[in-house]
């Protein structure tokens, strides 16, 4: 495990863990009162819906919203079978090639 963040000046905080299969990141604007997270998991044994409900009490949340992405998942309309990745990437961005 490894996290790694960064804080911004005058306020606000930019951090990733790295876990074995998974991440978790979050980025802040408390002068928006607003936080924004990505939790990555893999595997059946892990439940990214357990780590949303801790964050939501970690932060006090009186409002939130969540979308769920079950993977394998789509890109731009094309199935993840129909997919194949070129590397190394380009600009920072995969090269995706369908079949």
């Amino acid at each position: 495990m490894n996290t790694v963040s960064h804080q911004f000046e005058p306020q606000g905080v930019t951090a990733v863990t790295l876990l074995a299969e998974s991440h978790i990141s979050i980025h802040t604007w408390p002068e928006q009162a607003m936080a924004v997270c990505d939790i990555f998991t893999c595997g059946d044994h892990t439940d990214p819906m357990k780590g949303f409900a801790y964050i939501k009490t970690a932060l006090k949340s009186i409002c939130s919203s969540h979308k769920f992405y079950e993977r394998p998942f789509e890109i731009d309309g094309v199935p993840p079978e129909q997919l194949s990745y070129s590397l190394p990437w380009t600009d920072g961005i995969p090269a995706i090639i369908t079949k």
